[in-house]
């Protein structure tokens, strides 16, 4: 079910950098924009690799947009997006944060040309929206505010969260838990040491269920859970481009 009733945003619009033949796709997470992404997503872009971060169906716009979405859509556009780099890059990495990093899996699971997935405090089991969405399945709460440790860092999300939209993320969640045994790809896995969103064992969960043979774990030891615009946003940035050309069969720069 789309939602196209109200404007984007400004500063909310998709993030498409043009690079070399290795693209990432990266996603932003559940009620924020690619604006949570942007400063990763250009430093990638400086190291040499095509960009892609998509603004999420029913985000950045109007709370009400994202009451009317499914899960499904945010798989359909993590999977289009993988899809647009396929056709211009010779190898694909995928990406997300908290429920970006639940499509990123997804998209792995799926698609059995990525080359890699990496995910930054994946939302697999989160209990508290268990709860709160069993107790009260519809209507809107207020938001509390992004959990990021770095002082006076603003990030575009909605004030207002709806209930029946968080109860696709609990869905998504356990249905990409379901999927985790068919992800093969190499996986990095980053956590913050301190998340009061998602609890650090979901990536725990993550990183002991997949298939990966190649696979690791990086800890995030001074940032909370929206990790990109936090005190390691670039130990992030690092830990992707490490893990990618240790992976990556793929020339990161454009042949001029």
């Amino acid at each position: 079910m789309n939602a196209h009733k109200y404007h984007v945003l400004k500063g909310a619009e998709s993030i498409y950098i043009e690079g070399g033949k290795t693209g990432i796709v990266l996603s932003h997470g559940f009620i924020g924009t690619p604006q949570s992404v942007e400063v990763v997503a250009e430093k990638l872009a400086d190291a040499g690799y095509t960009v892609y971060a998509p603004r999420l169906t029913g985000h950045g716009t109007h709370p009400v947009d994202l009451d009317n979405t499914t899960r499904a859509d945010w798989i359909e556009d993590i999977l289009d997006a993988c899809h647009v780099l396929h056709q211009v890059c010779s190898s694909v990495y995928v990406a997300g944060q908290s429920m970006g990093g639940a499509l990123a899996l997804q998209a792995a699971a799926r698609l059995p040309w990525i080359a890699g997935v990496l995910t930054i405090n994946a939302a697999i089991d989160v209990p508290w929206m268990k709860r709160l969405t069993n107790k009260q399945p519809l209507g809107f709460i207020q938001e509390g505010g992004a959990d990021i440790a770095m002082p006076d860092v603003y990030e575009i999300a909605y004030e207002q969260v709806s209930l029946r939209a968080m109860k696709e993320l609990v869905l998504l969640g356990r249905e990409t838990k379901a999927l985790l045994n068919k992800v093969n790809c190499p996986a990095e896995v980053l956590v913050s040491e301190v998340d009061h969103v998602v609890p650090p064992n979901n990536s725990g969960v993550v990183f002991e269920s997949i298939s990966s043979p190649l696979k690791n774990k990086t800890i995030l030891r001074n940032s909370y859970h929206v990790a990109t615009m936090d005190y390691d946003q670039q130990k992030i940035v690092q830990t992707f481009t490490n893990w990618i050309e240790k992976t990556n069969r793929s020339p990161v720069k454009a042949l001029i």
